[in-house]
């Protein structure tokens, strides 16, 4: 029984220890790095069917995305330092977590940067985390039907995980969701910077995550998003709206690559969009013409998906060049 009660002790006394180390590695980690952002985002900015099965943004409130505030206005758009005009144009801007800007401020995002070139027009941006060309549809046509938005330009910012296909149950090489060590990890990248700092430091999950998606580019799986952009382009045409898809790229594809074969995505896809008269643009060469020769710059710590505040000011220029042309 002694021995038993020695054992514990030993035990406890160790493990203590242990959750002292993290906790002073936690608080280091947040003393001495500002770049790192936690991969939460509060449930309460998101809503149910705003977009008729699609959520969307709460409107009229603040929330947090990977560490930065999140403000919306009253059209459940992020706010992007204006208030929207109804006497003017609109640019529809569509996308994903990209797109809606986590882990940047509202000020330093992409739609942001564009809108403060732009004040002759609106730029909306209601984009959502975990959207994909099935919401791309459902956003544009709710949105279309209120005249007082008067959209004349849909930009859909294409991410390359946008090639998911929900009937195929297509995820992201996560362990959410799975018992009990799923929920841990959760816990962790939505609280724990050092756990963010581990893991970008010591493993390359940029690399995983192009690698899973890469995967998935088959040509029934380009067809299906494929067929989504057109039903978006063909409104557009129908209701002379300029409509065009920006294909952004992944961290890991603008590291020094000898093969083209990394491009296969962006490749397949435009081929695929030309052919149906859709207007499509690769940004991938002007990112990187952009980046001077440090990629990570132009996205958040340990991410190989969504763009920094370099990133975004990135995006904006290659939109306002290339598109909305101001």
């Amino acid at each position: 029984m002694i021995r038993f009660k020695k054992v514990a002790k030993l035990i406890v006394i160790n493990l203590l220890v242990f959750i002292l180390i993290l906790l002073v590695l936690e608080g280091l980690t947040r003393l001495f790095s500002n770049t790192i952002r936690t991969q939460g985002t509060d449930d309460v900015l998101l809503q149910k069917s705003i977009y008729h099965t699609s959520l969307g943004l709460k409107k009229s409130y603040t929330g947090y995305a990977f560490d930065r505030e999140v403000n919306t206005d009253v059209y459940h758009f992020r706010k992007n330092g204006t208030t929207f005009n109804d006497s003017l144009q609109t640019t529809l801007l569509l996308g994903d977590s990209v797109t809606m800007g986590v882990g940047v401020n509202d000020l330093e995002t992409f739609s942001a940067l564009i809108q403060e070139k732009t004040p002759n027009i609106n730029i909306a941006n209601p984009s959502v985390i975990g959207f994909d060309t099935y919401d791309y549809v459902n956003v544009y046509e709710s949105l279309a039907q209120n005249d007082k938005l008067n959209i004349k330009k849909v930009i859909v910012f294409f991410c390359l995980n946008d090639i998911y296909v929900r009937e195929n149950n297509d995820t992201a090489p996560m362990l959410s969701g799975k018992p009990f060590i799923g929920k841990i990890f959760d816990f962790l990248k939505t609280n724990s910077y050092f756990y963010i700092w581990l893991k970008g430091t010591f493993f390359d999950r940029s690399k995983v995550f192009f690698e899973n998606d890469y995967s998935l580019y088959k040509d029934k799986n380009v067809e299906k998003v494929a067929k989504n952009l057109k039903k978006i382009a063909e409104s557009c045409n129908a209701n002379q709206i300029e409509f065009n898809v920006v294909l952004l790229p992944y961290e890991y594809q603008l590291r020094n690559h000898e093969n083209d074969t990394i491009y296969h995505p962006q490749k397949a896809l435009s081929e695929k969009l030309i052919q149906l008269g859709i207007n499509v643009f690769d940004c991938k060469n002007y990112v990187k013409n952009n980046i001077n020769n440090n990629v990570q710059e132009a996205f958040l710590f340990a991410d190989g998906i969504h763009f920094s505040e370099k990133g975004h000011q990135i995006i904006a220029d290659y939109t306002l060049h290339k598109i909305i042309k101001p």
